[in-house]
């Protein structure tokens, strides 16, 4: 591994260190398909030399998941596509009414896969725009926005906790915007958003840790709403119907 210091490796910055080994892009070949990545903090094309996996290992060429040692932030490895095209995002459609399943595998099957440039400057723009802010202290609440873009109720939080945290939010952080700082901003942070005594019980029970990875609260083992226990084959039932 390039000797690249570490020390701030919990911050989401950029030193400038990075820059003394970003690499050329290869003649004939994408930056992608070479095995680079892009870390969007640095504004750097680096390669496995100088990223580490999320338990601190260095990173293997090939192997999936890389930090930037100098920022800390995820190193995009792929180009990004249209997510809503992919099977497994389709999947999801079950669990929305059959009308509108329809006009949306209609409307997704007449897109091209070609990716709007524009779209994608503007995505990576407001990625950089949520780090800054965040950075300056401005508290931010976790939403849906269902049903822009095709977002699906309940799995489109999951996603946008996921941008959250790519975007420069820790973990807990991210945890917060959507239980801590809604409370808060509704004025009843002394009565929801924590797990504490005297606090209403609305509760998602997880397999998984997400202080580990936030893609874990997916990992729902049940919810306790309004004093009901509802456990996975409850919640898969509900789904089914």
């Amino acid at each position: 591994m390039a000797d690249m210091s570490k020390s701030n490796k919990n911050h989401r910055t950029c030193d400038g260190t990075c820059k003394k080994f970003q690499v050329k892009k290869l003649t004939g070949k994408s930056r992608y398909g070479s095995g680079q990545g892009h870390c969007q903090i640095c504004d750097t094309w680096i390669d496995h030399n100088v990223c580490h996996m999320k338990d601190g290992a260095n990173a293997q060429e090939g192997s999936v998941g890389w930090f930037c040692n100098c920022c800390n932030y995820r190193v995009r490895q792929k180009p990004r596509n249209k997510k809503y095209k992919e099977k497994t995002f389709q999947s999801h459609f079950s669990m929305i009414p059959d009308s509108i399943r329809s006009k949306w595998l209609k409307e997704i099957n007449s897109t091209s896969t070609e990716i709007d440039q524009d779209i994608l400057k503007y995505t990576q723009w407001s990625s950089e725009m949520v780090n800054k802010m965040h950075k300056k202290n401005i508290p931010f609440m976790a939403g849906t926005d269902t049903p822009i873009g095709y977002l699906i109720p309940g799995l489109s939080l999951h996603e946008e906790l996921i941008q959250l945290n790519n975007s420069g939010f820790s973990n807990l952080e991210t945890l917060k915007t959507a239980t801590l700082n809604p409370a808060k901003y509704f004025g009843l942070e002394k009565t929801l958003g924590r797990i504490k005594a005297g606090y209403e019980a609305d509760l998602i029970l997880l397999d998984k840790n997400p202080l580990e990875s936030i893609e874990n609260t997916r990992t729902i083992k049940a919810v306790i709403k309004g004093g009901n226990y509802m456990n996975r084959f409850y919640l898969d039932s509900l789904q089914a119907n």
